[in-house]
């Protein structure tokens, strides 16, 4: 989808256009950003692969359409959603739907896989079985 973009707002924009609109900020005075994502998509489910190569803080408002499993291949993120926080590694991969706001801090190292599942979809294959 995109690779090496180092401007922040456009970064949001094409993000914000798989996922949602939210708030990206560089995180570190050290890395600057150079943001890279890979993105297939289905009717109700995607799968991307997205880095930022430095550390990031990303805030959301409430989303309550769809699930994101986040799994770190490198790296961590620290995750808040409402009164809730985790801590998301390559061996903790992380479920969040959430009707509060989103806050997440990435590692500058971090790399994830993020699979996007509808809402609507599991409605849908739960009325299948």
């Amino acid at each position: 989808m995109f690779h090496a973009v180092d401007d922040v707002e456009q970064t949001e924009q094409l993000v914000g256009n798989v996922f949602r609109p939210h708030s990206l900020n560089v995180h570190s005075s050290e890395n600057s950003l150079r943001a890279e994502m890979d993105h297939a998509a289905l009717t109700h489910l995607s799968l991307s692969r997205l880095q930022y190569k430095t550390a990031v803080k990303i805030t959301s408002e409430p989303f309550s359409e769809f699930l994101l499993v986040m799994m770190p291949l490198i790296g961590s993120a620290q995750i808040r959603y409402g009164y809730q926080q985790t801590n998301c590694t390559p061996t903790r991969p992380s479920i969040i739907g959430t009707n509060n706001d989103l806050s997440m801090l990435w590692s500058e190292d971090c790399q994830q896989l993020i699979l996007r599942i509808d809402l609507q979809f599991l409605n849908l294959t739960s009325k299948l079985s």
